[in-house]
């Protein structure tokens, strides 16, 4: 199996994160890269997330580690599910369900842009975050801290 973060002379074939194959890049950041990931066995669309921790300092690393804590936590129709946390010495790898047709505010500006009138989209009336945080018995950060 071929690891994302290897020598790229040494890689054959599709790259590969875990039972994952990387299909193309969905967006990038400073410190991290999403791409599109196929399970190699169900064909099943995934995100992965790929964050080098070698560019993160303790603060913003502990960061990270509390909202994996906290997306292990919700089960909520509106959030983006978390399926597996995968980890080597530089790199975290967080493979969550794919949002095939984006952020519901992007969708909603390219249809807004590519429409003169006022437009609708086909998705359940979102839920404000802190009443999912609420039914998920999760009352602030600190709380994620204490309990680990």
């Amino acid at each position: 199996m071929v690891m994302a973060d290897g020598p790229k002379h040494l890689q054959r074939g599709p790259v590969r994160v875990g039972f994952y194959d990387i299909e193309g890049t969905l967006g990038k950041g400073n410190f991290a890269v999403v791409k599109l990931g196929r399970h190699r066995i169900t064909k099943t669309e995934v995100a992965i997330k790929i964050i080098d921790k070698s560019q993160l300092d303790a603060v913003n690393l502990e960061k990270i580690y509390r909202e994996v804590q906290i997306m292990k936590m919700l089960d909520h129709p509106h959030i983006i599910k978390l399926y597996q946390v995968m980890e080597t010495k530089n790199m975290l790898y967080l493979v969550t369900e794919y949002a095939k047709n984006g952020e519901i505010f992007d969708t909603k500006s390219q249809t807004q842009e590519t429409q003169r009138t006022p437009s609708r989209i086909n998705t359940k009336k979102p839920v404000p975050g802190y009443i999912i945080f609420k039914q998920q018995k999760i009352k602030d950060k600190e709380e994620i801290l204490k309990e680990a």
